[in-house]
């Protein structure tokens, strides 16, 4: 299989889209957060072309706004102030990039670098490839290097994001695999924040780098088990919210039937329905939240006036005390051992074992689904939320 990080990062977040999109080529309009990011990007690279000489602020702003104006008009924005608002701010990310970073205080070693890097399975035998495109490598001195990428977002994580970013770690070994000579020299992986001129720097042992292809290969094996399935369950995330993905995934797909008239009358009574059902929920979640107010408050009173049963026109209560004990069970284990009653008290159970399984490693958790997965079961609930979506909320 052929993969890259946006792709496995896709299937993470919703492997219906990733069907979608990676399996089925179903082509996307562009974002315009991603069209602005795409537009920057171009730009740095420009930037730090030296053809003969390093372009000048003016050349990389000229070039930005070229590219803006050829690819703007196939781009969704709002309205004429939301479209010259990302443009600004992407002048105002390069302006402020190009005064702090210098183009020619560098040594590039490659820019927009394409790579791909063997995978290689060994339980299966079969052989995967890594590809990306890494949008900057730095040479820093004859034992340092640094991979670079860019990012136009708004928020800035913090430090854990990077020493965990899976999207780095293969940028590493896509450099080994195009360079291999680098092998043993110090490698910076570096996320540089364009909206406020900062950066996140980390690195990854050899340890990190084998822990980082065990996880793709996991991942890549559960891709092939939704491939022979057919299965590609939606999952909520935040590309729900952005167009154009709610317009291909089923989280959504009620409310374009509903926008572009074509719902049936089922739908008609599905969502008398459903109004009836968030009704009677929202009254239940009312009414324990307002039962634990009161008997708060009875048994306050209760608990004050030394009564242990409070009488009323309606009925009565009863103040009940529960006694519970609990056990050091390392100290218990003994006497329970000798009765064979240990294993017994805490055999696992199906949601002990789902809790605990994302923590073992790859290695155990493809173990445990090749020997001891009998079946996976699916389960249906609501979960419901009191927030009014309208068809026009779409646009």
């Amino acid at each position: 299989m052929r993969i890259s990080y946006s792709a496995l990062e896709l299937f993470e977040r919703c492997p219906y889209v990733f069907k979608c999109v990676v399996l089925d080529k179903l082509k996307l309009p562009k974002t315009k957060e991603a069209f602005l990011g795409t537009a920057v990007h171009e730009a740095l690279n420009f930037l730090f072309t030296k053809n003969p000489l390093f372009p000048t602020l003016d050349e990389v702003v000229n070039f930005y706004n070229k590219t803006w104006d050829e690819r703007s008009p196939k781009i969704a924005f709002k309205d004429a102030y939301e479209k010259e608002t990302l443009h600004a701010n992407g002048i105002s990310m390069l302006t402020r990039f190009y005064k702090k970073y210098p183009a020619w205080n560098f040594t590039t070693l490659g820019l927009e670098t394409r790579f791909e890097a063997p995978l290689q399975d060994l339980k299966t035998g079969e052989t995967h490839t890594l590809s990306g495109i890494i949008d900057r490598v730095d040479k820093i001195d004859d034992d340092t290097y640094e991979i670079i990428d860019y990012k136009t977002a708004r928020r800035m994580p913090a430090q854990e994001h990077a020493d965990k970013n899976l999207q780095l770690a293969i940028y590493h070994m896509g450099v080994l695999a195009r360079w291999p000579h680098l092998a043993g020299k110090k490698i910076k992986l570096t996320l540089h924040y364009l909206q406020h001129s900062e950066y996140l720097t980390t690195a990854r042992s050899s340890d990190e780098l084998e822990l980082t292809k065990q996880k793709i290969l996991s991942m890549i094996q559960a891709i092939q088990d939704h491939q022979k399935r057919d299965d590609w369950p939606a999952k909520s995330s935040p590309l729900c919210a952005l167009n154009p993905y709610n317009k291909i995934c089923p989280m959504w797909s009620y409310l374009y039937a509903k926008k572009e008239n074509t719902l049936s009358l089922d739908d008609t009574t599905a969502q008398k329905t459903l109004t009836e059902y968030i009704a009677l929920k929202t009254a239940t979640q009312e009414n324990t939240a307002r039962i634990k107010e009161l008997q708060v408050e009875l048994l306050g009173y209760m608990r004050d006036k030394k009564f242990e049963r409070l009488f009323g026109e309606e009925g009565y209560v009863t103040r009940n005390l529960r006694e519970q004990e609990i056990y050091d069970l390392e100290k218990a284990r003994p006497a329970l051992e000798a009765i064979q009653k240990w294993e017994e008290l805490l055999i696992a159970d199906h949601k002990k074992l789902e809790k605990f399984l994302p923590s073992l490693p790859s290695q155990t958790q493809k173990r445990l689904r090749d020997e001891a997965l009998l079946r996976k079961r699916t389960t249906e609930s609501l979960l419901m939320r009191r927030k009014k979506i309208k068809p026009e909320d779409l646009e």
